[in-house]
C-alpha cells in the first residue's frame, strides 16, 4: 500500500478541510496516510515550508492544495507504482518493504542525525583538552599517564618546544630568536642551544622551571579551539548557519595558514642551509590568529554541509518512524473494533 505523507500546521485554516478531503480520497484509492504535525519539530520542518505539503511517491504538493491535485497525484503515484510491480523493479520493491519497518541501525542513525553536532563538539573537547592535562599531570608528578598522552598526540603535532605552550612556568612561550618577540627570554638564550636540535626541541616535556609543555603546538590549539568554539555556537544557534563561499574558505583559512607555515621551512634547516637563504620564523601570535582563521572558515564551510546530509536523513527516517507507529496503532485500532 501506497504511503501519502502530510505536513501540516494545525493553526492553519484549511488543515481541517485537507483532512476530510484526504479522507474522502482515501476511500475511493486505497493508501495510507502518514499525518506530521511540523509545529512539534519547527528546526527540522522549519524550510519545508509553505505547509501544508504532501508527498506521496516522487510526487510533491505544497500550499494551497485542492482535492483535485491530491486525486491526480495520487493516481500518478498509483500507476507508477503499478507500473514498477508488473515489470518486477527488484530495487523499488525492497524500498517500499524498508519503508515499512523502523530497523535498530535506522534508530541508531536517527539518534545519531539528531545529536551529530554533540558527538563531534565532544570528540573535539576530548581532543584538544587532553594535550592540556599532559602538564596538569606533569606539574603534578603523574609523569607516567603524561608521557603516555605526549606519545598519542607524536604523531599528529610536531610538539616542537618553540613552537609550544607551557603551564606552569617562566614563560607561556619561548619563541626563537628569529620571531623577534619582545618581553620574552628566547628559547636558545633559555635552552642555551647555540645551534637548532630538532630532536631536543621535540622531545623535551618541560621541568619545574620552564614549565611543562601542552602536548599540541600553538596553531593546533587555535584550530581545534575554534574548531570547538564555533561548534559550540553552531549547535546553540539551532545549527541555521549557512555555509561559507569556498573561495571565502581558501582565501581567508588555508592560504594565510599555507603561506605562514611554509615560509617557516628554510628556518628549520638554518643549520645546513647557505647563508644568503631569507631565514624566517612565525610568532605565537601570527601561528594562532592563522590557526583560528583556518579552524572557523572551515569548520563554517563543512559543518552546514554536514548539517545538510543529517536533515535529509533526519526527514527520511522521521517520516518512515511516523508511518511505522500510526500504522501500528491503527492496526490495533481496527482489531479492538
Amino acid at each position: 500500500m501506497l504511503n501519502l505523507t502530510l505536513y501540516y500546521d494545525p493553526k492553519l485554516e484549511n488543515s481541517q478541510r485537507l483532512f476530510e478531503d484526504l479522507e474522502r480520497i482515501k476511500h475511493q484509492s486505497e493508501f495510507h496516510i502518514t499525518r506530521i504535525d511540523v509545529t512539534k519539530d519547527l528546526p527540522l520542518y522549519g524550510d519545508m515550508g509553505p505547509f501544508p505539503v504532501i508527498k506521496i511517491g516522487p510526487y510533491t504538493l505544497q500550499g494551497e492544495i485542492t482535492a483535485q491535485q491530491i486525486q491526480v497525484a495520487v493516481g500518478a503515484a498509483m500507476d507508477r507504482d503499478r507500473n514498477l510491480r508488473q515489470l518486477g523493479d527488484k530495487r523499488y520493491e525492497k524500498k517500499i518493504n524498508r519503508g515499512k519497518k523502523l530497523s535498530g541501525p535506522d534508530r541508531i542513525t536517527l539518534l545519531v542525525s539528531k545529536k551529530y553536532m554533540f558527538l563531534f563538539n565532544f570528540v573535539v573537547f576530548l581532543y584538544i583538552g587532553l594535550p592540556f592535562l599532559a602538564p596538569v599531570l606533569m606539574n603534578a608528578g603523574a609523569t607516567f599517564p603524561a608521557q603516555i598522552i605526549y606519545k598519542v598526540y607524536r604523531p599528529l603535532c610536531h610538539q616542537l618546544t618553540f613552537r609550544s605552550f607551557f603551564l606552569y612556568g617562566d614563560q607561556l612561550v619561548y619563541p626563537r630568536e628569529l620571531a623577534q618577540v619582545p618581553d620574552v627570554i628566547p628559547y636558545e638564550e633559555y635552552f642555551h642551544q647555540d645551534h637548532l636540535d630538532i630532536n631536543f626541541a621535540r622531545d623535551f616535556l618541560g621541568n619545574e622551571q620552564a614549565g611543562y609543555k601542552v602536548a599540541l603546538c600553538e596553531r593546533d590549539i587555535a584550530i581545534y579551539g575554534s574548531f570547538l568554539i564555533f561548534g559550540i555556537l553552531f549547535q546553540l544557534f539551532g545549527r541555521k548557519f549557512r555555509r561559507i563561499p569556498w573561495y571565502i574558505w581558501i582565501l581567508v583559512g588555508i592560504i594565510p595558514m599555507g603561506l605562514d607555515g611554509t615560509s617557516q621551512l628554510p628556518g628549520l634547516m638554518a643549520n645546513i642551509l647557505p647563508a644568503w637563504v631569507p631565514l624566517r620564523e612565525s610568532t605565537p601570535l601570527i601561528r594562532v590568529i592563522t590557526g583560528v582563521l583556518f579552524g572557523i572558515t572551515t569548520a563554517w564551510y563543512l559543518y552546514p554541509i554536514v548539517e545538510e546530509t543529517m536533515n535529509d536523513t533526519r526527514l527520511l527516517l522521521t517520516q518512515k518512524k511516523n508511518y511505522v507507529e500510526q500504522s501500528k496503532v491503527e492496526a490495533e485500532t481496527e482489531v479492538d473494533a
